[in-house]
């Protein structure tokens, strides 16, 4: 190999070792970019997961000496199905004390046609004039109860 063989040599090799660092540099900004990424999404599931939590133990919540192996994503995928348990057993709760105070004020009434709904001679109109007259009431007997976030039978 003649002298001039290598100093083109080192030519290439040096362009060589400019490229190799160049690109080096882009890759090493690549990887602080997508750590800081990398970052952010794991405070944002950090985030997720805490809420999550949250709600579990609001809906269902741990009982003393029972531990749940479940991962929060199975409990979170609960959650609406507790909710909506909870929704009905405090629909119950809430008109069996309605019915109650009814009972309790009119003795005599037959509140088996209550079961029926609405009845056929009034109109949807004169209906919402009803809910309109016992809105007031609705938050006096609602206010008196003890809507807990626990399941009403």
């Amino acid at each position: 190999m003649s002298y001039a063989d290598l100093e083109e040599y080192k030519k290439t090799v040096e362009k060589q070792l400019k490229d190799a660092d160049k690109k080096l540099a882009e890759n090493l900004t690549t990887i602080q970019r997508l750590n800081r990424d990398k970052e952010r999404k794991d405070k944002k599931i950090f985030d997720l997961e805490a809420s999550a939590r949250r709600i579990i133990e609001i809906v269902d919540p741990p009982q003393l000496g029972v531990a749940d192996s479940r991962s929060v994503l199975e409990r979170l995928k609960n959650v609406p199905t507790q909710i909506a348990g909870y929704m009905m057993g405090t629909s119950k709760y809430v008109a069996r004390h309605v019915l109650g105070l009814i009972r309790s004020w009119y003795p005599r009434l037959d509140t088996r046609y209550l079961a029926e709904g609405i009845p056929n001679d009034c109109t949807l109109e004169q209906f919402q004039g009803n809910l309109q007259e016992v809105e007031p009431l609705v938050y006096c007997i609602v206010g008196s109860l003890d809507l807990q976030l626990k399941y009403h039978q």
